[in-house]
């Protein structure tokens, strides 16, 4: 279901997409925590911003579900052409909180969101349904007051957690043409790395650097090479999981108050560059 998801995006948008996977999942290595998500997206960001020369505001991120929480966190700390953030939540311990009350008190504080948005810099769209029985509304509504940028909230009456939402045009689709002004057309290619497609170098732990003299990240070098979403031909913006430019000192997880999976999307801007845009978590 990503896969196609991904492609659908590619051909409906006119973007390059990649997908970055959890640690400990597919073939990207290593055990799933908050801070093992957070340095997948940071060290995805970083691919896209150094090794495929993609300029941040040329990015979009998408995520969804727990993985807005990554993408929160990326939001928080640089300025993108935009966010999308699909059926997001408070944090964790507000989603235990939901359950069990004040019991939840006991529950770390994982993916913090609600601290993270008012310092989000980019445009950002939410789309969070009513009948969603397992993350509530009130967390996408009360994240949507929390901004303090241009933002947009689609709340579709009838759209529960897990509904796929390009079954109606109006939950995700036309939203995204009208917020993001899209497609932005432009004919520059991608060139993508022949050992970023190395699974055999991945799955043995080796480390290859993006450019002589970089210090480049094993972790997120296999997260962005189990990524097999990427295209290389022509569409003006591309979606990408998260990565970080080499220049960009990736920050610490604070304590794992913030992670989650992301998607990373990019677009030429009018000079002709690739832009990004967000990325969403499935």
């Amino acid at each position: 279901r990503c896969r196609s998801f991904c492609v659908y995006l590619r051909e409906q948008f006119h973007l390059h997409v990649l997908a970055v996977e959890y640690p400990g999942y597919g073939i990207c290595r290593g055990v799933p925590s908050c801070e093992s998500v957070i340095e997948n997206a940071l060290s995805a960001l970083h691919f896209a911003t150094d090794t495929l020369d993609w300029p941040l505001d040329s990015i979009k991120i998408f995520g969804r579900s727990i993985g807005t929480g990554p993408a929160v966190h990326l939001a928080s700390l640089y300025t993108f052409a935009g966010v999308i953030l699909v059926t997001p939540f408070l944090s964790v311990r507000e989603l235990f909180r939901d359950r069990v009350g004040p019991f939840a008190g006991l529950v770390d504080k994982w993916f913090s969101n609600e601290e993270l948005a008012p310092q989000i810099s980019s445009p950002t769209l939410i789309v969070h349904g009513k009948r969603d029985d397992l993350i509530s509304c009130r967390h996408g509504e009360e994240l949507y007051r929390l901004l303090r940028v241009r933002k947009l909230m689609v709340s579709p009456e009838d759209m529960e957690h897990n509904t796929n939402l390009l079954t109606n045009l109006g939950y995700f689709v036309v939203p995204m043409f009208q917020f993001f002004s899209l497609p932005d057309y432009a004919f520059d290619e991608i060139r993508v790395p022949s050992w970023a497609y190395d699974r055999a170098r991945f799955l043995h732990g080796a480390i290859i650097d993006s450019k002589p003299g970089a210090v480049a990240s094993n972790t997120g070098q296999r997260a962005a090479s189990a990524s097999a979403v990427l295209r290389t031909t022509k569409p003006t913006e591309a979606i990408l999981g998260d990565t970080l430019p080499l220049e960009m000192p990736a920050p610490p997880a604070k304590g794992c108050q913030q992670a989650a999976s992301t998607d990373i999307a990019l677009h030429p801007d009018s000079s002709g560059r690739a832009a990004a845009t967000a990325p969403e978590l499935v």
